[in-house]
């Protein structure tokens, strides 16, 4: 699934600091066997696949994605988005690797590379529950 950056999804996202470059080069697919909710995986040539659980990718009858506070997850993973083309292919993939090694854990929450995302994903939290609380 492709967020376009004129769809309602990708206008909030837009608004919350991902750039339309990053939203281009993603591509979200429904996988439910990751750790956390979501992984990115660099691919050559800058182009990003996002793997999701299900429950944060629901579409509405138009195939839009749901507007709602989880769009903070979302954020989170385009953040990823942004260092892939920043770092290029293999600098993405080195960094990731280390983060994980150099903290003994597979979500390197205190890793640099995750720290940046984790800190855009709570301030893109903080502004949707203002508009879409959860349920």
């Amino acid at each position: 699934m492709k967020i376009s950056p004129l769809s309602p999804a990708g206008r909030i996202l837009l608004s919350l600091g991902v750039g339309e470059a990053e939203l281009m080069a993603a591509s979200f697919h429904r996988f439910n066997w990751q750790v956390g909710a979501a992984v990115t995986l660099a691919m050559p040539g800058g182009r990003c696949l996002i793997l999701m659980k299900s429950k944060y990718l629901t579409t509405e009858e138009s195939g839009q994605l749901v507007v709602s506070h989880l769009l903070h997850l979302h954020r989170h993973e385009l953040c990823h988005v942004a260092q892939a083309q920043r770092w290029g292919f293999f600098g993405y993939w080195r960094r990731q690797l280390w983060a994980r090694i150099a903290t003994r854990s597979l979500l390197a929450k205190n890793s640099d590379v995750e720290r940046l995302c984790y800190e855009a994903d709570a301030a893109a939290y903080q502004e949707l529950v203002k508009i879409y609380p959860p349920v």
